[in-house]
């Protein structure tokens, strides 16, 4: 079971950015059924988590999250959402502090795909209106001109995101 998360650091415009992109990914990936939450507000029994096989180790740490809940729904074992359970998240970030987050969420998205393309014979980064959409969220989601700056920071992130992809997926080929 999980939910969403709340922000706690406004003033923090790339702990803002981050939470924005999570924010957009829990929406868009959690539309009509739940399925991908993040391990910040996320339950699972310890047996069951075992017997799934827990976290991949091989993944990393940004992309484990999305492994394990592919893996989960793939077994069969049922996600649902806990709207009573809001996590509070207070996570500060400086501005390389956020492009290397981001590169490393790219790393662990490109190990993630090369799991899914294993597994399901074959597996395509999101549509381009993914990222349109990723790009726009500030314009929903916030007030006045702080959209601009927020959406320049996602921008610069989903650069850093793609640096990252491109890399590792450069890594396992040599």
């Amino acid at each position: 079971v999980g939910e969403t998360i709340v922000h706690a650091l406004p003033r923090d415009w790339c702990a803002t950015a981050r939470h924005l992109l999570i924010d957009y990914m829990w929406h868009a990936f959690n539309r009509e059924s739940p399925t991908f939450f993040t391990p910040n507000n996320l339950a699972v029994h310890a047996e069951s988590f075992r017997e799934a096989g827990g976290f991949d180790d091989t993944i990393g740490p940004t992309g484990e999250d999305r492994e394990l809940c592919a893996r989960w729904l793939s077994q069969g074992r049922p996600i649902a959402w806990a709207e009573d359970a809001i996590v509070t998240h207070a996570h500060p970030l400086t501005f390389l502090g956020y492009l290397r987050q981001q590169y490393a969420y790219g790393v662990g998205s490109a190990r993630y795909r090369k799991r899914i393309e294993t597994a399901a014979n074959g597996a395509l980064p999101q549509p381009v209106g993914f990222y349109v959409g990723v790009l726009a969220h500030p314009f929903r989601r916030e007030r006045g001109v702080r959209a601009v700056p927020l959406s320049a920071l996602l921008l610069a992130g989903q650069v850093c995101n793609a640096m990252g992809v491109l890399l590792e997926s450069r890594r396992g080929e040599s």
